[in-house]
């Protein structure tokens, strides 16, 4: 009887999946000109943290689209970290290597971002950081928590200002949920009690 509660136990513990978390979080750095809220930058950093669920990512034609992003915010040299008040999307589109970050203005999608990377990426899996080469960084305003932000127009410039794009999928490698983790440290205890009951029963024997 022991012994077949040891084993469900044992069971419990080491077949516990590990469960595959959809979440990601996918970053975009380069360098650009513009303003925020009014206030001009030239040449200026950017790092943009995007958040998103890969349980979004859709496939229309050849196209591979992660539509809603979660949040989308961004740090820019200089200025504090402002989060986009607008729904954002990633877009992969070509044969993998052209992205785009798109947000909704006054009900149209228009593009942030538009840059290519050196190999393919795939937003289901981790990657990168990838660098990039043709980028052409669009003149639309984006409304975000601390005032208008725009991207001065740059159409078609490559390797002058190069942009690095990187992905951490959660559970993408295959890491337990805190909530394995847990069955499984239980099930590793209820194994080590009950062979410390079972070796003090045997001592007295």
């Amino acid at each position: 009887m022991k012994f077949a509660l040891i084993a469900a136990i044992a069971a419990v513990a080491l077949s516990a999946p590990a469960a595959q978390a959809a979440t990601a979080i996918y970053t975009v750095k380069g360098t650009a000109d513009g303003s925020l809220n009014g206030v001009g930058f030239s040449g200026a950093g950017f790092t943009f943290t995007l958040h998103g669920d890969t349980d979004n990512i859709t496939y229309p034609g050849s196209v591979q689209q992660l539509d809603p992003l979660d949040s989308a915010s961004v740090v820019i040299d200089g200025f504090s970290a402002v989060t986009l008040g607008i729904p954002t999307s990633l877009s992969r589109i070509s044969d993998g290597t052209l992205t785009t970050l798109k947000g909704v203005i006054n009900g149209n999608l228009r593009n942030l971002l538009i840059w290519t990377t050196a190999t393919p990426v795939d937003f289901a899996h981790s990657f990168g950081p990838v660098g990039s080469g043709l980028v052409e960084v669009i003149g639309n305003t984006f409304a975000t928590s601390g005032g208008d932000l725009k991207f001065n127009l740059v159409t078609s410039f490559d390797g002058e200002r190069p942009i690095t794009f990187s992905a951490v999928v959660r559970g993408d490698m295959g890491v337990p949920e805190p909530a394995t983790w847990g069955m499984m440290v239980a099930g590793f205890g209820g194994m080590g009690a009950l062979l410390r009951r079972r070796r003090m029963a045997v001592a007295r024997i």
